[in-house]
């Protein structure tokens, strides 16, 4: 699982969504291999569907966002995310999970995903187990 570093945000209703947004954001910053293959493909990553708790870490300021790609299939992929909260009262940790297509911008077309993205994919977390 990869952690992000403590996010400040004041928490709130759909607080949940916005720490999965960014650690998403986070962690796909950290795949060069899949970026030039969305370009190449003119394609981009659409979320169908995402369940995580609107009030993640009640009572904390700010959160630790941990995300992990969970499973990869032909042209989609599964990511969860594990959110505590910080600070003296962190609260109870909010999980998530949501799917993730990936499409062609003009055709709403599913690409399959290459063997070096999910190469990828598995490198990012073979590397966060060892920040454990």
């Amino acid at each position: 699982m990869l952690e992000l570093d403590a996010i400040d945000d004041e928490g709130g209703p759909g607080s949940g969504s916005r720490w999965f947004e960014q650690g998403r954001a986070a962690l796909f910053a950290r795949c060069p291999h899949l970026a030039a293959f969305l370009r190449a493909e003119n394609a981009a990553l659409r979320v169908t569907a995402e369940q995580v708790a609107a009030h993640a870490a009640p009572g904390s300021r700010g959160a630790r966002v941990g995300i992990s790609i969970v499973e990869v299939r032909p042209s989609s992929f599964d990511m969860a995310v594990r959110i505590r909260g910080t600070g003296d009262d962190p609260g109870r940790p909010a999980n998530g999970r949501c799917t993730i297509v990936v499409e062609r911008r003009a055709t709403g077309e599913r690409v399959p995903i290459p063997r070096q993205v999910r190469d990828e994919f598995v490198a990012i977390q073979l590397a966060a187990r060892e920040l454990c």
